[in-house]
């Protein structure tokens, strides 16, 4: 049985708000970001905060039931804990970094202490969600919404490939009634879906769309038939989506499925696994000088190792390298959270001139250069104990996602490796967790506990039937 506690008790308006949040979960949002920042960076944003109060309100009017599942316990005390962290090397910074543009050490680690706290109470209202609606129903919504990406996908796509204005017209409407000032495909070549950039996009669509699709219609939970329909739908996306974050998420995604899958003979399988990794290394070896001069090259390996270039990778690389000098200073605890701007500008290196980004973060003429991809920010802003913290998080939701294997929701096992690993893929250059809300699902997602028949409440016969959560 599910792990549901109040099942049929949530009231259609807060019903409407839960499922309004889980279908805009990965649409991006602009709106309001010259206030808030990364606070709004979905949609959901302003289905979340509504869904809170009434979350609050029902728990205090003692109209619904929520005990916080021991996962969810775990990574909101971790949070915590990174934020005292924070507060505490920006008062020992406080005197030794002074003042900079405007901002000194507390007022630059603030916003982002409130992110965390923030990201608190997304991973609990997930919690809560999780513990009161359906977990098929959460399935049908959150598959919707990848109907509306993919059809929005396409009108992208036969923009790109006719320049149709009629489809560019169609589609910058819905994408700017949602989410965005501009319509990113209007000035690149490249599919941003409903994110800011095409490389967000590729993000999205190997952590969270193809992932969760794969699992989905491999273990039998949506209609297989529709399941590889959606999964073939996403081929010319990806294809026109052209960015290296969803080329090298797509491979990586791919080699988690080589390994995951279970097969009648493991043995021969394991030997086609083999075969397969050798071949590839053998093919480069073979076609390598080939393969240096092809777009696939360019476009995979050039842009994110290389700082030659002026475009966006240009930037995040400026960024990493600036929050790698400053993990230097502080190998420990990290600088704090928010507080890398300071050494960003401190070790500023030479090519970084070479981006307007970077420079116009320089100069302080784009905001503060306080964040980044999650991975480098966060090992500058925690240092070695943030890692242990990080660490100790993924051992338990490792250890809550086991204890999944075998029950109706087994697949969310494979589904949370697949979508993990290629998250801390993309999560060097890319991905940042502030703000990206259907990140955070996933990591609530983790936190998922299936519910135990409490046999001493069912022999109770005037009772309500209700579950254990064990």
């Amino acid at each position: 049985m599910e792990g549901v506690l109040a099942l049929n008790r949530v009231g259609k308006i807060e019903k409407t708000v839960i499922y309004l949040y889980l279908f805009l979960l990965p649409y991006g949002c602009e709106w309001m970001t010259d206030s808030l920042h990364s606070m709004s960076g979905s949609v959901s944003f302003f289905l979340h905060i509504p869904g809170l109060v009434l979350m609050f309100f029902l728990l205090a009017a003692k109209k619904r039931e929520y005990r916080v599942s021991p996962v969810a316990r775990k990574l909101a005390a971790i949070i915590l804990l990174l934020n005292l962290m924070s507060l505490v090397m920006a008062l020992v910074q406080y005197r030794e970094l002074g003042t900079l543009l405007g901002r000194n050490t507390i007022t630059a680690a603030t916003p982002h202490l409130l992110y965390y706290f923030q990201l608190i109470l997304m991973i609990l209202y997930n919690d809560y969600i999780l513990s009161q609606i359906e977990f098929k129903k959460i399935i049908r919504v959150v598959v919707a919404s990848f109907d509306s990406i993919i059809l929005i996908g396409y009108l992208q796509v036969f923009y790109l490939a006719t320049k149709s204005g009629a489809a560019l017209a169609i589609e910058k409407a819905i994408v700017q009634l949602f989410a965005f000032k501009e319509v990113y495909v209007e000035r690149a070549q490249k599919l941003n879906l409903v994110t800011m950039e095409a490389s967000f996009a590729g993000a999205q669509l190997s952590i969270f769309l193809l992932p969760l699709l794969l699992l989905l219609t491999i273990h039998n939970k949506i209609n297989r038939k529709l399941g590889i329909v959606l999964i073939l739908s996403l081929l010319p996306i990806l294809a026109f989506n052209n960015s290296s974050s969803g080329y090298i998420g797509i491979a990586g995604c791919a080699l988690c499925f080589l390994f995951l899958l279970k097969y009648k003979k493991p043995r021969i399988v394991m030997h086609i696994r083999v075969y397969v990794v050798l071949s590839v290394i053998l093919g480069a070896l073979l076609f390598w000088p080939q393969f240096q001069k092809s777009e696939l090259f360019e476009n995979t390996v050039l842009k994110v190792a290389s700082i030659d270039n002026s475009l966006s990778t240009l930037h995040r690389t400026t960024s990493i390298y600036t929050n790698m000098r400053a993990l230097v200073d502080y190998p420990i605890l990290g600088v704090g959270n928010g507080i890398q701007g300071f050494y960003y500008m401190k070790y500023f290196p030479d090519w970084g001139f070479r981006s307007y980004e970077s420079i116009a973060l320089y100069y302080g003429e784009s905001g503060w250069p306080g964040s980044g991809a999650f991975l480098p920010t966060y090992i500058s802003s925690f240092g070695l104990v943030g890692l242990l913290l990080l660490g100790y998080a993924i051992l338990s939701i490792r250890k809550n996602i086991r204890s999944l294997r075998g029950t109706d929701y087994g697949f969310l096992y494979p589904f949370f490796i697949v979508s993990f690993a290629v998250m801390m893929l993309q999560s060097y250059t890319t991905v940042n967790i502030i703000g990206n809300y259907y990140i955070v699902f996933i990591l609530s997602l983790s936190a998922y506990r299936y519910a135990v028949p409490d046999p001493a409440i069912e022999r109770l016969p005037a009772a309500r039937p209700a579950l254990h959560l064990g």
